[in-house]
């Protein structure tokens, strides 16, 4: 994850909830900023990023397909 200014943010919780089951699956960003959700299933989702000291930003309606 990134700011607004491009510097990495660490240790953000990203959740993504899959809106067919409602199952959120969850990770948290490295060192690096970077994060991985590995085996997702298919469909629609909604993303929510938080960090300590940022306002939390979603994303809505994001379809993963294979």
């Amino acid at each position: 994850m990134i700011d607004p200014t491009g510097a990495v943010v660490p240790g953000a919780e990203v959740a993504a909830t899959h809106l067919a089951s409602n199952y959120v699956y969850t990770a948290r960003s490295n060192e690096s900023g970077n994060y991985s959700i590995p085996q997702l299933l298919e469909g629609a989702y909604t993303l929510r990023v938080r960090a300590q000291g940022f306002k939390e930003v979603v994303y809505r309606d994001i379809t993963l397909v294979s």
